[in-house]
């Protein structure tokens, strides 16, 4: 085995303990069959103590964007495209803070377990 492989293997049996304290299980995998992970089903991160204003804004931005999308074609104007265009800009710093406080439940760590392998950017991907 190279070195270079010897390495990265190292590195993610030191990141598998880690997640081993709060998954069931996790498996380190250098070149993963992505075929390999068909089989299981996705657990993702829930929202948790998102504060009340960002659920609202984002609220009020999807209302808005639903009641744009709803309008007829021959009621679009340039000025709903760019609100439009504004609505999905300002989407991006609430969606944010709501991706900052989410986190898996319990429950889901104590049945679900994590891949983890190398990106192409060196980072660790579970």
């Amino acid at each position: 085995m190279k070195p270079v492989y010897k390495l990265a293997l190292k590195k993610l049996k030191a990141k598998v303990k880690e997640l081993e304290a709060t998954s069931k299980w996790a498996k380190p995998l250098l070149e993963p069959d992505y075929g390999f992970t068909a089989e299981f089903a996705r657990v993702y991160p829930q929202p948790v103590d998102v504060p009340a204003e960002v659920t609202e804004e984002l609220e009020r931005l999807d209302q808005r964007e639903d009641e744009l999308m709803n309008l007829d074609e021959d009621d679009w104007t340039e000025e709903l495209e760019v609100e439009a265009d504004q609505i999905a800009a300002r989407r991006e710093e609430p969606y944010e803070l709501v991706q900052a406080h989410t986190a898996y439940s319990d429950e889901d760590c104590n049945r679900a377990g994590c891949v983890v392998t190398i990106g192409h950017d060196g980072n660790f991907q579970v």
